[in-house]
């Protein structure tokens, strides 16, 4: 590959995974997740197209922050207390999808947390345990957490 079609191609990835990691913090921010107007966010890992992990924080709280995750899947956090690294984190988004997935699927679990039944739950199920898996098979290859010499 030239110098000019790599540095074109790292160019559509850095556009991407900057537009994926844009989306997300605003979704958690309209969503009511942070409740100050000001945050901070930084990208802590990526594989284009398919993912971004990253750190969000409310500017006036230096100790404490959200793990994000977004991209080509569905968009969640979680507090920085669930891991430690990126690596760590898409562990556990990968296993808290999984478990969401089986509840999802289970009529009494729905009931149970008043999920509404307009929803196709076994559908949505299959596809989250489905992601869960692949990001599963991320966090498991090596090669995707390897620092560049």
């Amino acid at each position: 590959m030239s110098d000019e079609t790599q540095n074109d191609a790292s160019e559509v990835a850095a556009t991407w995974i900057r537009e994926a990691f844009d989306r997300g913090v605003r979704e958690i921010t309209e969503r009511g997740v942070l409740e100050g107007d000001m945050v901070e966010a930084r990208v802590a890992w990526a594989l284009p197209k398919i993912v971004v992990i990253g750190q969000v924080r409310e500017t006036y709280d230096s100790e404490h922050f959200l793990w994000l995750i977004c991209g080509d899947l569905p968009t969640d956090h979680i507090g920085s207390a669930a891991a430690s690294t990126p690596r760590e984190a898409l562990r556990y988004f990968s296993l808290k999808w999984q478990k969401d997935a089986a509840q999802y699927a289970d009529p009494e679990t729905r009931a149970k947390h008043g999920l509404r039944d307009d929803v196709e739950w076994q559908s949505l199920a299959a596809k989250l345990a489905t992601t869960a898996e692949g990001l599963y098979e991320l966090v498991d290859d090596d090669q995707h957490w390897q620092r560049p010499a």
